[in-house]
């Protein structure tokens, strides 16, 4: 669903303020715009979502969220599944979380298959891709160690284990 119906849904089910991560106005929308959800609802309300978009030739994600009484549920995996199953990638993401410690989040991205912030080399082509440098640009230097990753996209790891030999 459309980013415009979630928040729709979410009002007319009177369930507070939206579980949104990313304040009004904030300066990702200009790089990293959401604008699709998939949305579990539960009794016609919604209780996790995760959000894409198309930028650049990359599927970007984010906008995730599941609500208190819903953790643990694994709602997340589930629709993280559901994402990949149903969009084209290769991927990107910004990884921060306001509710997991955000080396704790890294380290469930990179179980999940998920290279977190990879240099030039390994991103081979896809260096120069806007979206990329813009994501490497806002997250690198992040103040409260937010990090970026990517998936799906060719990295060329022989040039790491060519420069150990």
């Amino acid at each position: 669903m459309s980013k415009a119906e979630l928040f729709s849904l979410w009002e007319s089910s009177n369930q507070g303020d939206f579980p949104a991560s990313r304040s009004k106005n904030s300066p990702l929308d200009s790089f990293y715009p959401i604008t699709n959800y998939f949305v579990k609802l539960i009794d016609g309300k919604p209780v996790a979502a995760i959000g894409f978009s198309k930028k650049d030739g990359l599927t970007l994600r984010g906008g995730a969220f599941v609500i208190d009484s819903e953790r643990n549920n694994n709602h997340y995996l589930k629709l993280d599944e559901h994402l990949e199953s149903n969009t084209n990638g290769p991927y990107i993401v910004g990884i921060s979380s306001t509710t997991i410690p955000n080396e704790e989040w890294v380290k469930s991205f990179e179980k999940r298959g998920w290279s977190v912030t990879p240099n030039d080399e390994e991103l081979g082509k896809y260096a120069d891709n806007p979206t990329i440098k813009a994501f490497r640009n806002y997250y690198d230097n992040h103040p409260r160690g937010a990090k970026w990753a990517v998936k799906g996209i060719p990295l060329a790891k022989w040039f790491n284990v060519l420069k150990r030999c």
